[in-house]
């Protein structure tokens, strides 16, 4: 079974209905519904920072990872970044993608500075 959920106020998830076998679906619809589940569930390790600045409240990330590079945005909040381990961080982005830094001080510069000079929470 796949649950599928929406967000409703206060930030709460809310059931909306149950996919019981993709198979049944046609195939353009699991196409669809596999791609999200994968951007749903995949983390990707980022090994270095190209660069990140600020714009409205929101940051601008490029980045290299384990499946290439990558650019995202995220809003620039303490809410966005959860710590992992002593020495990492989670990142969500605007579109609920999530990217793991291992070991914030391992980054290599000068991305590491300005990772911490934005996400410092």
């Amino acid at each position: 079974y796949i649950s599928l959920r929406w967000i409703i106020e206060d930030n709460r998830e809310q059931e909306i209905g149950l996919i019981r076998d993709l198979g049944e679906w046609p195939e353009g619809a699991q196409r669809l519904i596999r791609e999200s589940l994968l951007r749903r569930y995949l983390i990707h390790t980022i090994s270095s920072v190209d660069s990140i600045h600020e714009e409205h409240d929101y940051l601008m990330v490029k980045v290299q990872t384990d499946l290439g590079p990558r650019d995202f945005i995220m809003k620039w909040s303490y809410d966005t970044a959860q710590d992992y381990g002593t020495k990492g961080k989670v990142l969500l982005d605007v579109e609920e993608n999530r990217y793991v830094v291992l070991d914030v001080s391992k980054l290599p510069e000068p991305g590491r500075k300005d990772f911490e000079r934005f996400i410092y929470w």
